[in-house]
């Protein structure tokens, strides 16, 4: 199995970086259904969103959040990836 291609897989954008309120998730591929995850730099999850199979795009709302670095996580239950987002 080619291991490089399950990461891309994850490829993901996340934007405005930094962000106010709602925060853009786009997937290069749909594979799958995959949880995404925002966490604070001390692991508490923020906020969760699942992006069903075939989906590429969806958004998250993060108003109420202190101001801060926080880590969104891409999960499809095999590998993961990480990216960090700044809130303003």
């Amino acid at each position: 199995a080619d291991l490089s291609n399950e990461a891309s897989v994850l490829d993901f954008q996340a934007y405005p970086n930094p962000v106010q309120s709602n925060c853009a998730i786009t997937l290069e591929y749909t594979a799958n259904t995959v949880d995404i995850t925002l966490s604070d730099l001390t692991g508490r999850t923020q906020k969760t969103l699942t992006m069903e199979d075939q989906t590429t795009s969806s958004s998250l709302d993060l108003t109420g959040l202190s101001k801060g670095v926080y880590l969104i996580t891409v999960s499809n239950g095999k590998s993961q990836k990480q990216k960090k987002i700044v809130i303003e």
